[in-house]
C-alpha cells in the first residue's frame, strides 16, 4: 500500500466518525494544555522558592546567645544576653571570610495605635543585618 492510499483511508475514517474524531482531538488538546500549565506552575514555583532562599542568605551563620537556668529550669535559647555589639565587631575582624556581622536586639514591648494596643516583640537590627539577609527597608 502506498502512503497516498493510506492517507485517503485515514481521511475517510475521520469523515465517517466526526464525533469520535472531535472528541479525540479535544482530549489531545486538553492533555497537551494540562502538561503546559503544570510545567509553567512548576517553573514559577521553583523561581519563587529560589527567591525566598536567596533572602535567607546563602552563606549565613547565626550566632545566638546561650541558655539561662533559673532554679534548675532551662529558659531556652536566647534567654541569656551574653553577646555584645563588640562581639560582632570582633567576629568580623578576627575571622577571615566574614564580610558582614549584623547585630539584632529584641525585647518585649507594647505597641499602641489609636485606641488599641498589643503586647509584641520588638526587634532592632544594625544595617549589616539587612545586607547579610539581602533585605531592603520598605519604609521608615
Amino acid at each position: 500500500m502506498n502512503p497516498l492510499a493510506g492517507f485517503r483511508i485515514a481521511l475517510d475514517a475521520l469523515r465517517a466518525n466526526k464525533l469520535r474524531s472531535a472528541l479525540t482531538m479535544l482530549g489531545i488538546i486538553i492533555g497537551v494544555g494540562a502538561v503546559i500549565v503544570m510545567v509553567a506552575i512548576g517553573a514559577g514555583s521553583r523561581a519563587r522558592v529560589a527567591q525566598q532562599l536567596e533572602t535567607l542568605g546563602s552563606n549565613l551563620v547565626m550566632v545566638l546567645p546561650g541558655w539561662a537556668n533559673t532554679h534548675g529550669a532551662r529558659l531556652g535559647q536566647g534567654s541569656r544576653m551574653n553577646l555584645t555589639q563588640q562581639d560582632a565587631v570582633a567576629i568580623r575582624a578576627e575571622i577571615p571570610g566574614v564580610r558582614l556581622s549584623g547585630v539584632t536586639w529584641w525585647a518585649g514591648g507594647q505597641a499602641v495605635y489609636a485606641d488599641r494596643n498589643w503586647t509584641t516583640r520588638i526587634h532592632g537590627v544594625a544595617p549589616d543585618f539587612l545586607a547579610a539577609r539581602t533585605w531592603a527597608v520598605a519604609q521608615g
